[in-house]
């Protein structure tokens, strides 16, 4: 009798063991899933920082533009001036980052 009660202890056992292992494995997807998500949402936040460091800085630009008037341009020649500018500074650094 104590032999089949040991026995059916270990099948118990090993039912349990395999649950444990199927709830690990269940758990380690979701893990990998969530870190994936925080890996991409830190991507967006990045991406949504720099949008607003470049829209303080040409808001910068556009308030000191609009303060000044140079050799009788008026300031939103200035201010246009300035954009293509920046424009064609950033489309450099985009091929400098694409080369790269």
């Amino acid at each position: 009798m104590q032999e089949q009660d040991l026995l059916s202890r270990m099948e118990m056992l090993e039912k349990k063991v395999q649950l444990l292992l199927r709830d690990y494995n269940h758990v380690k997807e979701a893990f990998a899933k969530v870190k994936e998500e925080n890996k991409q949402l830190k991507g967006v936040i990045e991406a949504q920082n720099k949008q607003l460091s470049d829209f303080n800085y040409r808001n910068k630009i556009d308030k000191i533009v609009e303060s000044l008037e140079v050799n009788g341009h008026s300031s939103e020649e200035l201010k246009r001036a300035i954009d293509e500018y920046i424009q064609k500074i950033d489309e450099c650094i985009t091929q400098l980052s694409n080369s790269l």
